[in-house]
């Protein structure tokens, strides 16, 4: 899978860059919502205001299906999201850019 996923992302003139930070070996900038901050190999470096902000936006025709899955990553990114949001503002773990 993985190659599969690599020969596309050059196909369309991207070149992945694989790195191991969850083995020690390398970093990861990630966006907060991927980010678990119970793992014992993560650590929080808060790059607010350094780096220009991201966000993340859904659409869809409000005619047309939205499967099962959609609606259920709606429903949970959501509240998720803004309970990452407050989190992130007083993050207890890792230290500071």
């Amino acid at each position: 899978m993985t190659a599969a996923v690599e020969s596309l992302l050059r196909q369309w003139g991207v070149e992945p860059t694989i790195v191991f930070a969850g083995a020690g070996v390398g970093v990861a900038l990630m966006p907060c919502l991927t980010v678990d901050l119970d793992d014992r190999r993560t650590v929080f470096v808060d790059v607010r205001g350094k780096l220009p902000p991201r966000g993340g936006d859904g659409a869809w025709h409000r005619d047309r299906y939205r499967p099962a899955s959609s609606r259920a990553f709606v429903a949970a990114a959501t509240p998720l999201s803004g309970r990452l949001e407050n989190e992130r503002s007083n993050p207890s773990r890792g230290g500071s850019a």
